[in-house]
């Protein structure tokens, strides 16, 4: 999580106006036994896809804080999730930072608890399926082209393989060594040869001046 110390620092300020946060999820052992969860992809009569995976996309949070009323409204995005589901989560967040009056118990929960808070596995398995799929069940994630999310996992999947064992993993946590943004493991572009890495928007924008020129 990139900005947990930056939050940290900032809640002895006067004002911390907006952070935006990514966030990687745990399945918390009382939930899950395993390290690993399915993710099964039905659409209609066609043959199911499944797969077994270990680490989901990141949520970014943008949090806009306000000192005077000590209250915070968060904006949820995760191209995994469905729009009411973002909307809950909004809704729970805010909820939580009202009682708590902090931002870290708020992102812990969010870290162990999003999963079984929004009812979304079942047998330690995530299921998305298209509209006119049979035998349809209330843990059933809508969607119309599945693959999409299936495409998703798989990217992730290869960039978890790209940072096992690397410095990154073990840190957590990284500053690009372009814009010297605070940033999380999961945010960094890494080239396999050398390894060195960078975030994701200094190189977009490396690319994008690039292919101008």
């Amino acid at each position: 999580m990139g900005c947990q110390d930056y939050i940290r620092q900032g809640s002895n300020q006067d004002i911390v106006s907006c952070v935006s946060i990514s966030v990687m999820l745990v399945l918390n052992r009382k939930f899950s036994r395993s390290s690993n969860f399915g993710l099964d992809i039905k659409m209609g009569p066609s043959k199911p896809v499944f797969e077994n995976y270990r680490a989901f996309s990141p949520l970014r949070l943008k949090i806009e804080l306000s000192v005077q009323k000590n209250e915070a409204t968060f904006v949820v995005n995760a191209s995994w999730l469905l729009k009411d589901h973002t909307k809950r989560l909004k809704t729970e967040l805010e909820k939580r930072f009202f009682k708590a009056r902090s931002l870290l118990p708020v992102i812990e929960w969010l870290k162990e608890d999003i999963l079984q808070f929004l009812k979304l596995f079942k047998k330690n398995q995530l299921t998305y399926a298209t509209p006119e799929t049979d035998d349809w069940q209330s843990h059933y994630i809508a969607h119309r082209d599945p693959l999409t999310i299936h495409m998703l996992f798989e990217g992730m999947a290869d960039k978890v393989a790209l940072l096992e064992g690397s410095e990154l993993v073990k840190a957590g946590t990284f500053d690009c060594p372009i814009c010297y943004d605070h940033k999380s493991s999961m945010a960094a572009v890494i080239f396999p040869q050398c390894k060195h890495h960078f975030c994701r928007g200094c190189v977009s924008q490396d690319l994008s001046l690039k292919m101008d020129s």
